[in-house]
């Protein structure tokens, strides 16, 4: 679902990667191909969608609103409930 400013709650869970001491806000693609932000209203519902290994920081909506916009990212999707792992690479075809 996506949030408006009515509808979003105060703090969401946020995927994040963690390069060192730094923590890099992860965006998603979206079923119709539009980079999106994710959060999430629990810590488990993040773990159940995208593992339990999956680092997460929590941010205040309109926090997380900025750093999406600095990103160049405007969309923010709520408690997705569907996520896919990367396509793998075809496999190289050899010539007998």
């Amino acid at each position: 679902m996506s949030t408006s400013a009515t509808s979003s709650p105060a703090r969401l869970f946020v995927p994040v990667r963690r390069h060192g001491t730094a923590v890099v806000l992860r965006t998603f693609l979206d079923p119709g191909g539009v980079r999106t932000g994710v959060g999430f209203t629990s810590r488990d519902l993040l773990r159940e969608v995208l593992g339990a290994e999956c680092a997460c920081v929590e941010l205040g909506v309109g926090a997380l609103r900025l750093l999406l916009e600095a990103r160049g990212t405007t969309a923010l999707t709520v408690d997705p409930r569907l996520s896919l792992a990367p396509a793998k690479p075809p496999a190289r075809l050899v010539a007998a």
